[in-house]
């Protein structure tokens, strides 16, 4: 089958899965582009991507990876979410050269929060632990001009915070997001200094009150949730 079949198997079987009311959720109560959101819950896209990728699974890596920026090329919300699911699926298979492929994503394919988590917990985090070399290139993406790159700077490295690794990187991505603007931005910046709480809460503690002056109040009370309560009145009353 060739790959504009195969995409409109999918597209139709997506098309079979259409809830209006999670669509209307949507479009209420998350900050998402709808433009290009048919309104199938992620469970269902999940699931769909799943039965295809058995007609591919025998491909090559670097091929399937091909097959993702087909679907990542048609703009539709739900044949994202199908791509990255393909490419976590064949993640196993991937070398660290093959990390640049869904890093190049982020600019040209990610428009929206949800997109850039679910590339960025479900690909690109995992290939960060597995080649843990390769993410030092998150210090570039603090100064891009691209919101989801430098949202990506944190979100990426959640995966590797929640067991406690990447403690100078995680600590020197806070310092270049401090002064960051964007509302998006800054909470995955304080999302991921709150996981990495979880394995080293000492030391993120050490590190929100020593910087304390540089870093917003909003961040952080984010940021120290699941500090104790002795360290979280310290950082209040500091």
């Amino acid at each position: 089958m060739g790959t504009g079949a195969l995409i409109r198997h999918i597209k139709n079987d997506l098309l079979d899965g259409v809830d209006s009311a999670y669509f209307a959720t949507i479009e209420n109560h998350f900050r998402m582009d709808t433009s290009n959101f048919l309104g199938v819950p992620v469970p269902v896209v999940r699931s769909i991507a799943d039965r295809h990728y058995q007609s591919v699974r025998s491909l090559p890596p670097r091929e399937r990876l091909g097959l993702c920026e087909e679907l990542l090329a048609t703009g539709e919300y739900e044949l994202r979410l199908v791509a990255f699911r393909w490419a976590h699926k064949t993640l196993p298979e991937l070398a660290a050269t093959d990390v640049a492929s869904p890093v190049a994503w982020i600019e040209e394919h990610v428009t929206d929060w949800s997109d850039c988590d679910d590339l960025g917990m479900q690909v690109i985090g995992l290939l960060f632990l597995r080649f843990p070399g390769q993410a030092m290139q998150v210090l570039d993406w603090c100064g891009s001009g691209n919101r989801w790159l430098r949202r990506s700077a944190a979100v990426t490295l959640i995966r590797a915070a929640r067991q406690g690794h990447q403690l100078d990187l995680v600590f020197q991505v806070s310092r270049a997001l401090a002064s960051e603007k964007d509302d998006l931005v800054r909470k995955a910046h304080g999302w991921l200094l709150r996981e990495t709480s979880r394995k080293r809460p000492d030391e993120v503690f050490q590190y929100l009150m020593d910087n304390r002056d540089h870093l917003l109040r909003s961040l952080i009370t984010m940021a120290s949730r699941k500090l104790s309560p002795e360290q979280r009145k310290a950082l209040q009353t500091a």
